[in-house]
């Protein structure tokens, strides 16, 4: 039975078409994923849908007494509630009742504690008392009065809010903390059609999965607008897509929307192209028949003609909206991406790093390295430090203790998620232009219409610009930098789904080394070679993992202990054991162990010859002080001095790093 019925949904903001006969059906208990590029209107059709913004044309019907809750990417809340209360306040129907349960229970208090004289009156309003009590009672357990308590602590606690943040006032909170106040409120609340705009927005990847579950065990229907691809595919069994003004409904997940999109667009080009061919035939042979004259072939002309006017003419397969166009180096003549500059294999080594604020440890002892061409994904809980490690890393910010080094001719590019290295008074041309004065004005207008900053678009002020558009303007500044390693804070924040596959084939092309936080579990799959997990639930705070990101999965719920597994089930990741034999289990541990070993034998080795190129070159430096001309020359001697200084430091770290290894042979 259709819940929601759109019919022919039209709406004209000026002169521009945001929607043109929009028309599409929801059955009750479907999982929809609304998708389309930012501007396609999608919000805007939520909108429409509960009453909140007309449209100049077509209807919407729900199904009578169905509730409609929306989640609006910037939910309205009472500054002045504490969390708790805010989310508390879905069930105020209980509370009333609760009230009134007391004052009856006040009244039969009241009427025990005073003397009767038992007669038939007394006896009636005693009856009446009790009966009001059971009743309401019985409707305080229906509507779930019993349970309403434990229900909000959970969901709060699975959605980030520990117990400590419970009595925080609402002004104090983040936008994307308040966002998950108001997607706990609509849950809490149990809506018929929820309408999610963004929910994954500010979500880690433990509430996101959560969510997942949550949803796909929700019996009722959901409306999600997302350009988070991973959580379309687990969620959603519909996808409508929103492109230029109109609606195309696909049955599926949205891997079956990109393939079922693609298939359709083929086999309506073909037939367009068919009736085209059809058409022109037509019309040929009209124009020869005319030419002729004849009473016959005029007639049969008119007859050509009126069949063509009756002929349901198929549409041009309209060009599909505009894509940015990344690509991390130079190109060759023949549009060949040309290799960055080569940085040494060793790229990062981070020994001990360890970082707290007042109340707040992130991370402590942490230790990992980076190779030429790893693509190292950092990922855990909200507030675990990943951004944190990375403001450190590019010197942002000082570690409380440990060391890192960036190895030889390592040239970074560095996207921070906050695009704080905008000017907000330049135009989006200054911005870039004055960053590369060397570049011709039509070759810095070309770089900005590749990020589909055109017209008048170049004019604008840094400061009126959205977050997709900041976001577009900051990779446009971090692609001509031409870095050999890329340092990426939520690198896909801010971009629809177009965008975020430009900047996956892009980086896929890329020869050099990249090092990435980002909770988008799409994007992490198609690019991670390792994954850092920071985490307080492992006993070292992290997880090194030396693979991709589904291999990463597998690994999590295949061989961690039960009480890691206990502690990522209490933290709603919803990861099981899997309860191998012993055999298997004792053949699988002595393999892992096995393959460490070697691993550490070759990273010895490996730090072994480095200390020895070194150890070489600080000779070399040695002797070349001792030369008479060089002790005269105070810059060159100097320029000695500062590179001695970075080996022996360098020096210092693979010996610790040999000793830390060593340790793990023993």
């Amino acid at each position: 039975m259709s819940l929601l019925t759109c019919e022919n949904i039209s709406l004209t903001i000026g002169v521009k078409d945001i929607l043109k006969d929009i028309s599409f059906n929801i059955e009750s208990g479907e999982k929809v994923g609304i998708i389309g590029v930012n501007g396609a209107g999608k919000t805007t059709l939520f909108k429409i849908i509960a009453g909140e913004l007309p449209c100049d044309k077509g209807s919407v019907f729900i199904t009578k007494n169905a509730a409609v809750g929306i989640l609006r990417q910037d939910p309205a809340l009472n500054e002045n509630d504490t969390v708790y209360n805010s989310v508390a306040s879905v069930f105020n129907y209980l509370k009333i009742l609760e009230n009134r349960i007391s004052a009856v229970e006040k009244q039969l208090e009241e009427y025990n504690s005073a003397e009767h004289e038992n007669n038939e009156d007394e006896m009636q309003f005693l009856q009446k008392l009790l009966d009001s009590h059971d009743k309401l009672i019985q409707e305080y357990a229906d509507k779930g009065g019993y349970e309403y308590e434990s229900k909000i602590k959970s969901t709060l606690e699975f959605l980030g809010f520990s117990q400590e943040l419970w009595q925080q006032k609402i002004h104090t909170l983040s936008g994307g903390q308040k966002t998950r106040i108001g997607l706990i409120k609509l849950f809490l609340a149990e809506p018929d059609i929820l309408l999610l705009d963004e929910p994954t927005n500010h979500v880690d990847v433990t509430s996101l999965e959560w969510l997942e579950n949550y949803l796909k065990s929700y019996r009722k229907t959901v409306l999600i607008i997302s350009h988070d691809r991973y959580f379309l595919d687990n969620v959603v069994e519909k996808i409508i897509e929103l492109e230029n003004t109109k609606a195309m409904t696909y049955k599926g997940s949205y891997s079956d929307f990109v393939n079922k999109k693609a298939e359709d667009r083929e086999i309506r080009q073909h037939q367009y192209e068919m009736q085209q061919r059809e058409i022109a035939r037509l019309e040929e042979m009209i124009r020869v028949l005319q030419q002729r004259g004849t009473e016959k072939s005029v007639r049969t002309a008119r007859s050509k003609q009126k069949s063509l006017d009756k002929m349901d003419k198929i549409e041009k397969v309209e060009r599909l909206p505009d894509k940015i166009n990344i690509a991390f180096g130079d190109k060759d003549k023949k549009n060949r991406l040309l290799r960055p500059l080569e940085s040494g294999n060793d790229v990062l080594s981070v020994l001990e790093l360890s970082k707290s604020f007042p109340l707040k440890k992130l991370f402590e002892n942490l230790s990992f390295e980076v190779k030429k061409r790893d693509n190292l994904f950092i990922i855990g809980p909200n507030g675990c430090g990943k951004s944190t490690l990375l403001k450190i890393l590019m010197e942002n910010l000082e570690a409380d203790k440990g060391r890192f080094y960036f190895g030889y001719n390592v040239k970074i590019g560095y996207y921070d998620q906050e695009n704080q290295n905008l000017n907000e008074e330049n135009t989006v041309l200054d911005e870039l232009w004055d960053m590369y004065d060397e570049m011709r004005f039509v070759e810095v207008r070309n770089i900005l219409a590749s990020f589909l900053f055109k017209q008048d678009d170049v004019s604008k002020k840094v400061a009126v610009l959205s977050g997709g558009e900041r976001a577009r303007l900051t990779m446009a500044k971090l692609i001509l930098q031409k870095s050999n390693v890329l340092v990426l804070d939520e690198p896909t924040n801010h971009l629809d789904i177009n965008s975020r596959e430009a900047l996956e084939t892009a980086l896929l092309e890329f020869k050099g080394t990249i090092i990435a936080v980002s909770h988008d579990r799409y994007f992490i799959k198609k690019l991670a070679t390792k994954i850092l997990e920071i985490n307080p639930m492992y006993e070292t705070g992290y997880l090194d993992f030396k693979d991709g990101y589904e291999q990463f999965l597998y690994y999590k719920k295949t061989y961690l202990n039960k009480d890691d597994a206990d502690m990522l089930t209490k933290a709603g990741n919803n990861f099981q054991v899997v309860d191998n034999e012993e055999k298997t289990r004792d053949y699988e541990e002595q393999k892992q162990k096995k393959r460490r070993q070697t691993q550490i034998e070759r990273d010895i080795k490996n730090a072994e010859a480095e200390i020895k190129k070194i150890e070489k070159r600080i000779a070399e430096l040695d002797f070349m002080i001792k030369d008479d001309e060089v002790e005269a020359d105070y810059v060159k001697l100097n320029e000695i001095y500062e590179e001695k200084d970075m080996l022996d430091e360098k020096l210092e770290i693979l010996y610790e790093k040999i000793y830390m290894y060593e340790e793990d042979l023993i």
